[in-house]
């Protein structure tokens, strides 16, 4: 029912599906067993939540209503567990081919948990992650500038609130998709560009080495997934210097994708 306890509990699977998908990925960067099982398990765990909280179980999910904020997040979830699959796959040297799709779900997760732009206090986390693996996919067209410019006018509002470094943040993200899908979006040297609107956006901003770690992070997975699409993509070099310029050494040599296959 809607007891508390119900609610915790919910929050609680929620919680264990969250912290399987970043052990996934922990495991496959450290080349040990069992992480692409463990990915699904997380995966399966939020597909079965937003089933069971649907009013029709077994119809395809439509976007989420706006104000549904419970099923806007549990989506953010599910885009994230979909996203950290395909990081293991990556990680595990799968071809593009198998990474793609699971790309395409954590794309299509994140676009139904976006809510409403016009919405008050609106979160355009799920948004700017959608038109980022829109361009990914190489769905240029899908990433209007329009929607970027609300991503960028609610992230500044919410920072002027929160002063929080993902707020801060995000304004560069959503420009970083745009540039993405749009490589004449940010002039001639778009590298120096990035770096100079990531620079500022985290000027005289504290931050701990975590938080700054997670954006270099994502920028040589955005590499590391443009070169297993493309191996010449030129985007890719950008994003390596991008990403070695704001936080030295990347975390993990990158994957390449005609290295040999495990042996299973």
């Amino acid at each position: 029912g809607n007891s508390g306890q119900g609610r915790v509990a919910i929050q609680a699977i929620e919680l264990l599906a969250n912290i399987e998908a970043r052990q996934a990925e922990r495991l496959a960067r450290q080349g040990r067993p069992g992480a692409l099982q463990m990915a699904d398990d997380a995966v399966a765990r939020i597909e079965a939540l937003v089933r069971l909280s649907a009013a029709s179980p077994t119809a395809p999910q439509p976007a989420a209503p706006a104000g549904s904020r419970p099923n806007v997040e549990r989506q953010s979830i599910l885009g994230s567990a979909y996203k950290r699959k395909a990081i293991v796959q990556l990680l595990e040297r799968h071809a593009w081919k198998d990474i793609q799709p699971t790309l395409a779900l954590a794309r299509d997760a994140y676009a139904r948990g976006a809510g409403e732009p016009d919405s008050p206090d609106w979160d355009p986390y799920g948004l700017i992650n959608r038109l980022q693996l829109d361009a990914l996919l190489g769905d240029e067209a899908a990433v209007d500038a329009g929607l970027i410019a609300k991503c960028q006018d609610a992230a500044r509002s919410r920072f002027d609130q929160t002063g929080e470094f993902f707020d801060a943040i995000k304004p560069v993200d959503a420009s970083l998709a745009l540039w993405l899908a749009d490589t004449g979006s940010l002039g001639p040297d778009p590298g120096a560009e990035l770096k100079s609107l990531y620079r500022d956006a985290v000027h005289q901003l504290y931050r701990s080495a975590l938080e700054f770690d997670s954006v270099v992070t994502q920028l040589n997975l955005l590499a590391d997934f443009l070169r297993c699409r493309d191996a010449d993509d030129p985007r890719c070099a950008v994003l390596d210097a991008l990403a070695f310029q704001l936080g030295g050494t990347p975390a993990a040599a990158p994957p390449r994708r005609k290295a040999p296959r495990k042996p299973a």
